[in-house]
C-alpha cells in the first residue's frame, strides 16, 4: 500500500452488518473511479469484530457514522473535529448486503467517491 493514502472509515454500532456493507460498496465505487483511497470499518461496541480505537480514527480522512449519536461519541471519545464525521443517517435495520442497503449507500456515497 502507498503511504499517506487517504482512508474512509465506516463505523456501525457491532461492525455487523451496515459498516461493512458500507466499506465493501465504497470499496467498489472507488475502484471504479479510479480512486486510491483505502476503506476500513469498525464498530463501537467493544464485542465488534473490529473496535473503533484511536489508531483506526486517527488514520482516517473520513469517517462515515450510521446514527448521528455515532458522530457524538466519536467526536467526545477521540477529540476528532465533527467536520471529518459523516452521518450516513441509516438505521439499524438492514442485514449485511441487503439490496436497499446497498442502493442507499451507492446514493449516498457518490459525493465522496468521484473524482
Amino acid at each position: 500500500m502507498e503511504k499517506n493514502l487517504k482512508t474512509y472509515l465506516f463505523v456501525c454500532w457491532a461492525n455487523m452488518q451496515r459498516s461493512p456493507t458500507a466499506e465493501e460498496v465504497a470499496k467498489g465505487l472507488l475502484e471504479a473511479n479510479g480512486m486510491k483511497i483505502k476503506t476500513k470499518s469498525a464498530g463501537l461496541s467493544q464485542l465488534s469484530e473490529q473496535p473503533i480505537n484511536k489508531t483506526l480514527v486517527n488514520e482516517a480522512g473520513l469517517i462515515f457514522v450510521m446514527e448521528e449519536y455515532m458522530k457524538t461519541f466519536i467526536t467526545k471519545q477521540y477529540g476528532i473535529e465533527p467536520g471529518r464525521i459523516i452521518n450516513l443517517d441509516i438505521p439499524d435495520i438492514y442485514e449485511k448486503n441487503n439490496p436497499r442497503l446497498i442502493q442507499i449507500l451507492t446514493e449516498k456515497l457518490k459525493h465522496f467517491v468521484e473524482k
